[in-house]
């Protein structure tokens, strides 16, 4: 009887089904080799008879069902771990018009829908690597939408009114979390997750001290990107402009001061600087020659200020409503107080005077 090894090399694959292979090289059975070699005829009958008998099932034959071709047939998916098989069913966008046929990725061969002769000379002929509108398309479709991409992470992660908020923040210097936390009105987990996903699109680094771990902007840069932002906002949502007219303007109509003529007056003596931000802010950094009085204190320090010189007042931005409210009260009592354009991060960007302490 014979004793067939279940691993059949694909050159000695037969007829459908056909359990005879040339035993050379495989096990055999002395019967076997005798007829082969010395009883052609007997090797003929156990051959048409083992043939019987696997056509039949006959369940003492323990032979792999094969395929119809005369190759191995790839594996199919489900019998592959996940992720090792799948198929490229990508329609090519170049000028073959699709017609390359689905390709599996097992032995990177194809299964099917095999080009026409004709059409696949063209496909893969030198000329459509001469094409310098296919080899432009090859070379830069793919790095310019990963650019894209990228460009749209940093775009999400400031799409977020709390996370414009912290960026403000940091503009004015490194801040804890839990500072962050505290000026932004949220509680200290939810800080921190918005912070995580500035720092992953790069609008903000972290640094460790001890137990406490400081925020800060990645660069002047990100004061660019806000100041664009609020400009396209400015010019054409309509929500802006109602409330920059009904909450801002009505606080201060008049023109607000620029850098450049807040730095020539500072020169000249004839301005007092009023910064209005909380102490620590101050702190951290200040127009020169700044006087500090907190919006919460001013009402009770008015007597610190001279009613004869002009006062501009600034804080940590455009639309920071310190600064409207701190000119708001001082005109209320008397003072000649206008509102620097800005605030300090827009001054130290700008590369102007500044201190600390």
């Amino acid at each position: 009887m014979l004793q067939i090894n279940r691993k059949v090399e694909q050159d000695h694959a037969g007829e459908k089904g056909e359990p005879c292979r040339d035993l050379h090289g495989m096990q055999q059975t002395p019967a076997t080799r005798f007829g082969k070699e010395g009883n052609t005829d007997r090797g003929s009958r156990e051959c048409e008879a083992d043939k019987q008998r696997v056509e039949h099932d006959d369940p003492q034959v323990a032979w792999p069902a094969r395929a119809a071709s005369d190759r191995l047939a790839p594996p199919r998916s489900e019998d592959l771990p996940g992720g090792h098989y799948r198929k490229n069913t990508h329609k090519s966008t170049q000028p073959d018009g699709g017609l390359v046929g689905e390709q599996s990725l097992w032995h990177g061969g194809p299964t099917s829908n095999a080009l026409d002769p004709a059409v696949a000379a063209g496909h893969y002929s030198i000329k459509s690597l001469n094409d310098i509108t296919m080899v432009q398309s090859m070379s830069s479709e793919g790095p310019k939408q990963t650019l894209f991409a990228q460009f749209a992470l940093v775009a999400k992660a400031a799409g977020h009114p709390l996370r414009l908020e912290l960026l403000e923040q940091l503009a004015q210097g490194d801040r804890s979390v839990e500072v962050l936390a505290d000026r932004t009105h949220v509680s200290l987990a939810n800080a921190s997750q918005h912070l995580q996903h500035l720092r992953r699109a790069g609008l903000v680094t972290a640094r460790r001290e001890g137990k406490f771990v400081f925020y800060r902007l990645t660069e002047d840069s990100v004061l660019d990107f806000l100041a664009s932002l609020r400009r396209i906002a400015e010019r054409h949502l309509a929500e802006v402009d109602r409330v920059v007219r009904d909450h801002f303007s009505r606080r201060d109509s008049l023109e607000p001061v620029t850098r450049r003529e807040l730095l020539d007056r500072l020169k000249a003596g004839l301005t007092t600087v009023l910064d209005v931000r909380p102490e620590d802010e101050f702190a951290l950094g200040h127009l020169q020659g700044a006087v500090n009085i907190p919006l919460g204190k001013l009402k009770k320090r008015l007597a610190k200020l001279d009613p004869d010189k002009e006062i501009v007042a600034y804080c940590r931005g455009p639309y920071c409503v310190l600064s409207y409210e701190a000119v708001a009260t001082l005109r209320s009592h008397g003072f000649n107080v206008r509102r620097l354009e800005d605030g300090f991060p827009q001054w130290r960007a700008a590369g102007l005077p500044v201190e600390t302490g």
